[in-house]
């Protein structure tokens, strides 16, 4: 594989940091002079011209030369599948600035209700809608902040999303204004962003499958990476990895600030894959709710940044789960509670000590309360 050294890409690697950069382009010239570094860097290449020679058709093998960081892509003989996905990967990589968020959807009714396996997540809590209007709020400002320093990257903001309703409402507020962007933002749907799909199993709470599938349960502790959910549809965290394959190549190809709203199956592959995250690890990632992470790559690694938009403690979570006792109440529908000992033994007495009641005849009037407990009123 050979790389072109025009001008142009070697001026572009040793260029000064923007304001606010965390630190060079080129890692070797790291605290030196811009003049400086720009000279040694000639010089490198001119010991590497005298050094090497190009590759070309003359030779009896098989290559891939890029030109200027990607501009232009060479193949030669790349017929088999492996080399053929090298390049197509290889001509879609790039260096040029961009970001890329990944935020968990609103916080939604089930959510508070129990953790539930599939994408059965229903609408958004009012803490859900408000951390649907402060992302809104973050990406306009940080798309912004991100402008300033690099004024030649495009102004457009992609959105990608699932196909599943709270995503919707996640980015909603985000494209309630399109006139705060100054391009408005690209929403693209794809059910390949979906939650890792729980197959028989999908809908139910952890607590029901511990409880009624103990066996099931303790397969997929046992190996969380590659454990399937039984039934039509089931996925395990490999299936997801493989699905998401299209969309990091759209990431990898994007020259564009990209907004990723998911669920976390989704979110832990999308972040390791940036970060370089040991596969076994993956299941395991403490990805926090409420918060942005804002990944910008660079020719060296991916830079990681977390912004919390909206804290989770215990006092805020005991406050929703009262909100949704008394909206329970309201509307009528009481949550599922196990009756304990006492109380069963309390309603078997009752039961046991009730009479059957007597039939009114009809035409008579029916007694008051009153009547019924004091008898009838003295004259």
């Amino acid at each position: 594989m050979a790389r072109g050294t025009a001008s142009d890409a070697i001026a572009a690697r040793v260029r000064p940091p923007p304001r606010r950069h965390r630190g060079p382009a080129q890692a070797d010239y790291k605290g030196t002079d811009p003049k400086k570094a720009m000279a040694d860097f000639m010089e490198r290449v001119k010991q590497y011209e005298a050094r090497y020679e190009p590759v070309d058709d003359a030779e009896e093998c098989a290559y891939i030369k890029l030109v200027n960081v990607g501009d232009k892509v060479i193949t030669r003989r790349c017929g088999g599948y492996l080399t053929s996905q090298l390049g197509f990967y290889l001509g879609n990589v790039h260096i040029q600035p961009r970001r890329i968020w990944l935020a968990l959807h609103g916080e939604s009714q089930l959510q508070v209700e129990s953790r539930r396996v599939g994408a059965a997540t229903g609408h958004l809590t009012p803490r859900g809608r408000c951390f649907a209007r402060r992302l809104a709020t973050f990406v306009k400002d940080a798309h912004a902040s991100f402008r300033e320093e690099h004024a030649d990257t495009d102004p457009e903001i992609v959105v990608l999303t699932g196909n599943a309703p709270i995503h919707s409402q996640t980015i909603k507020p985000l494209l309630a204004d399109p006139l705060a962007f100054e391009c408005p933002p690209r929403v693209s749907t794809s059910s390949l962003l979906n939650e890792l799909c729980g197959g028989d199993f999908d809908g139910l709470s952890v607590k029901e499958i511990q409880d009624r599938y103990p066996a099931v349960w303790h397969r997929r502790m046992a190996d969380k990476l590659r454990f399937r959910y039984p039934g039509a549809g089931g996925e395990s965290y490999l299936d997801v990895i493989n699905r998401l394959r299209p969309i990091l190549i759209e990431l990898e190809r994007q020259r564009k600030s990209v907004l990723l709203v998911t669920h976390l199956a989704v979110q832990r592959c999308l972040y390791s894959y940036f970060t370089g995250t040991d596969a076994e690890a993956i299941p395991y990632l403490p990805l926090p709710a409420g918060a942005v992470l804002e990944l910008t790559p660079t020719p060296h690694g991916t830079q990681v940044r977390t912004h919390i938009l909206l804290p989770d403690d215990e006092e805020a979570r005991t406050q929703r789960l009262k909100a949704t006792s008394s909206s329970a109440r309201l509307t009528g529908r009481r949550p599922h509670r196990s009756p304990s000992t006492a109380s069963r033994r309390r309603s078997r007495s009752r039961h046991a000590c009730r009479r059957t009641p007597r039939r009114r005849p009809r035409g008579k009037v029916r007694p008051s309360r009153l009547t019924r407990r004091c008898g009838s009123p003295r004259k």
